[in-house]
């Protein structure tokens, strides 16, 4: 009995999507949140780990694991998969800016027609997912080191427009920075190649700007903040032709196949965290924040009504509008994004 208590768990933990057989209202009491291995120790992990411990708090035994094979696509893929019960109702799927920007470029890649097909199926499988919460954003900054003479991000694009290599800028190197790096150069009518030097997190590039690898630093805020408290970055205010700085993202995919029953306790048990004051401290503590839109009045109109019925304030479409958005920038930024 023993022998085969032991291979049952074995198996349980290399095959880690098996169906469920409890009832249709039934979750695992323990919730697993699933990171693609391309964005292990980036800052989506960061924010799933956050997540968890907030979880674990309020009672709600939760911890992370990584899908360590098939890149972002194959993480999406094998999640999302077609036959119902792939993933227990308590999995749930990290994805985030980056995932997307990783599939549009695999998209877009015409040498490897595998890579380019394996994404499209992963986009087109997201485009269908259902979000249970948007954990977090958090703001795209620029920053400079406190004595360079640059004074803000119109400037920033007034001197790369005329040259193109007056600063090289540190980048945090997933492919969703990189995108918006392009985009900014585009808006800034650069003729030529912009120079930049990606590091692995955008914590080692705003150390790299420190120490006078570059002359720019373009990462998300949570990656910056304790470079600037230190007083080793000054934040640049965003070029105003761009309007607003983009925001990363951090969401949780639900399982495919659930019963009504089980996504309306899964969307209900995030609808909690994401209400949760110590949750929302913690994000601000990181440099991050729960994403609302709108006037105070429409945020807590929106409070009231999710609390209403028990939901997550995801919109519909989400995944769609953003994957849509990530081929765009991938499409228009292509060859912009630096040299």
């Amino acid at each position: 009995m023993l022998v085969l208590l032991a291979h049952a768990v074995s198996d349980l933990l290399h095959h880690p999507f098996l169906g469920d057989t409890g009832d249709a209202a039934t979750v695992d009491a323990h919730l697993t949140l699933w990171v693609p291995g391309t964005e292990a120790g980036g800052p989506s992990e960061a924010v799933a780990r956050q997540a968890a411990a907030s979880l674990q708090l309020t009672g709600r035994p939760a911890t992370v694991k990584v899908l360590r094979q098939g890149g972002a696509a194959g993480a999406v893929t094998r999640f999302l998969g077609d036959e119902p019960g792939h993933a227990r109702p308590a999995d749930l799927l990290v994805v985030s800016s980056a995932t997307v920007a990783d599939l549009a470029r695999g998209r877009s890649d015409a040498v490897f027609g595998g890579v380019a097909t394996a994404a499209g199926d992963a986009e087109e499988a997201l485009r269908a997912a259902r979000p249970v919460a948007v954990l977090a954003e958090d703001e795209l900054q620029l920053a400079v080191r406190p004595a360079s003479r640059v004074r803000s991000g119109a400037q920033l694009a007034h001197e790369l427009s005329r040259r193109p290599r007056a600063h090289l800028v540190a980048i945090e190197g997933d492919a969703w920075t990189k995108a918006q790096l392009g985009r900014l150069v585009q808006r800034a009518g650069v003729s030529g190649r912009v120079a930049y030097r990606a590091y692995p997190s955008g914590a080692e590039a705003a150390l790299g700007l420190a120490a006078g690898e570059a002359d720019v630093v373009l990462a998300p805020r949570s990656e910056l903040q304790a470079e600037v408290a230190a007083g080793h970055l000054r934040v640049l205010r965003w070029p105003s032709r761009d309007g607003v700085a983009p925001r990363a993202w951090t969401a949780l995919v639900e399982a495919s196949g659930l019963k009504p029953g089980q996504h309306a306790r899964v969307r209900d048990e995030l609808a909690r965290l994401a209400d949760d004051p110590q949750w929302r401290r913690a994000l601000r503590a990181a440099g991050r924040a729960v994403p609302e839109a709108g006037t105070a009045r429409a945020v807590r109109a929106a409070r009231a009504a999710r609390a209403a019925r028990g939901a997550t304030a995801v919109p519909r479409g989400f995944f769609a509008r953003r994957v849509a958005e990530a081929t765009w920038l991938q499409r228009v930024t292509a060859g912009l994004e630096g040299g």
